[in-house]
């Protein structure tokens, strides 16, 4: 981490809220624990993570909120429900955060 504080604006990414801190600020709560685990920002709320159903999908040239299923023909929907696909949507959600919000996701399973 000390290879850091030669570049201006230094800052660390808090694991718990997902912001950027002062890399001086972080110095101080690191050496004042003991250099161990620490969060940056302990009184702010923990960054809210995205779930498969707030993902922008392309669907047939179309963009769909996969909140807005009910819209899609049966077929559609009935593979969107499935395991396979949610499970897909849910780790790709998980892996891009809470910062990632107009992402539009391309699943070839969801082109006719």
């Amino acid at each position: 981490m000390r290879y850091k504080g030669r570049f201006r604006p230094s800052e660390l990414l808090c694991d718990r809220t997902l912001q950027w801190v002062p890399l001086e600020i972080c110095s101080r709560l690191l050496r004042s624990n003991g250099d161990k685990f620490t969060v940056f920002l302990p009184d702010l709320p923990p960054a809210t993570m995205q779930t498969w159903t707030d993902l922008l999908l392309l669907v047939d040239g179309q963009i769909v909120s996969c909140a807005q299923i009910d819209c899609l023909t049966p077929g559609l929907q009935e593979l969107l429900n499935s395991e396979s696909v949610q499970e897909k949507l849910d780790s790709f959600a998980k892996l891009i955060g809470c910062g990632m919000t107009r992402l539009l996701v391309y699943l070839p399973e969801l082109q006719s």
